[in-house]
């Protein structure tokens, strides 16, 4: 599609051009290497990541000319409202390694989260403290896979993440890096958003930094009030992880969270009064070439069936999708 008025929005809210490719074959292919460009004399003009299209799936790419590589294809949340933790009161230390995967937590409480007390969206209620310590086990497997990983916690007043026992987020206590002791109140109140309809924060981890095991491993946060007067005290915590495809028996995004998206963005843009498109192998065979002719706002031109050597004009496009809505030979 070259003109792109209503039908398909990026991450930025625009509205892009976009190529969508088709992998009509029963083995997977890896992009990496591969080229696709709007002039021939040019044919690795943009060049894929390493990405995977599984056989009979479909690829999305924006022709916007902002040239982003980034791209996750699955979000799959792993830990959930309403997991079960295993958690400490803070009203004493916990020992120096509470956060690290070789732990032993038996003698800890087990509940669900939210944790907390005062505002209705404590699965688990505990007692006022000054702070509440928590852990969960995952597995992540796959790990190379795994391209995104973020954090959503909704929490009053403050909160440490670690992964692994590697601090990965905080908000409103201390300095990074420095654990704050058990006793040690937030820098100011602040209350959570989810009872109030609101949105949980949202942290990006960089992958790369953390020593994910394909075994067990754990998040682990600790919570904190302001002083022991609050009225309230909440944590809500979720685990997401992007992926290059979606796993066996994938439950996708949590209900509560609403994950951007990241889309693979070419550095070109498709012209509305016509060019050709090839797309090229790393050998430098070409895979397959169109040249789009003139293209009216959201109409698009595709193969139908998919795979199949007719080209036709959409009216009803599918982006993302197998291409069977009503095909026509012209506009």
């Amino acid at each position: 599609m070259s003109s792109n008025g209503s039908t398909l929005y990026d991450e930025d809210g625009d509205s892009p051009d976009w190529i969508e490719l088709h992998n009509s074959g029963t083995v997977a292919i890896n992009l990496d290497g591969y080229g696709i460009t709007d002039n021939p004399s040019e044919p690795y003009k943009w060049v894929f990541p390493a990405i995977e299209i599984q056989p009979q799936n479909h690829l999305l790419i924006y022709a916007s000319g902002k040239d982003r590589q980034e791209w996750v294809a699955h979000w799959e949340t792993i830990i959930d409202w309403g997991d079960n933790w295993n958690y400490f009161l803070g009203s004493n230390s916990p020992p120096d390694n509470w956060n690290q995967q070789n732990f032993n937590d038996l003698g800890w409480s087990n509940g669900p989260s939210g944790f907390g007390y005062g505002d209705d969206d404590d699965a688990t209620i505990v007692d006022p403290v000054m702070s509440l310590y928590v852990r969960h086990e995952f597995n992540a497997n796959n790990i190379e896979s795994i391209l995104k990983i973020f954090l959503h916690v909704d929490y009053d007043d403050a909160f440490v993440a670690y992964i692994n026992g590697v601090e990965i987020a905080r908000a409103n206590i201390g300095t990074p890096g420095v654990p704050p002791p058990y006793n040690q109140g937030a820098d100011s109140w602040r209350e959570a958003e989810m009872y109030q309809g609101g949105a949980p924060g949202e942290y990006m981890i960089d992958a790369e930094e953390l020593l994910l095991d394909s075994g067990t491993s754990v998040l682990a946060l600790q919570v904190h009030n302001f002083n022991l007067g609050s009225s309230d005290l909440t944590l809500i915590p979720f685990l997401t992880l992007g992926l290059d495809s979606a796993p066996q028996n994938a439950q996708g995004l949590s209900e509560h969270l609403d994950v951007r998206d990241i889309n693979l963005h070419t550095n070109f843009k498709i012209s509305s009064g016509g060019e050709t498109l090839v797309l090229s192998s790393p050998s430098g065979t070409i895979q397959d070439s169109i040249s789009t002719g003139i293209m009216l706002g959201d109409v698009s031109r595709g193969r139908q069936p998919d795979g199949g050597g007719d080209w036709v004009f959409f009216g009803d496009p599918t982006p993302g999708n197998a291409n069977v809505t009503p095909g026509y030979s012209g506009v």
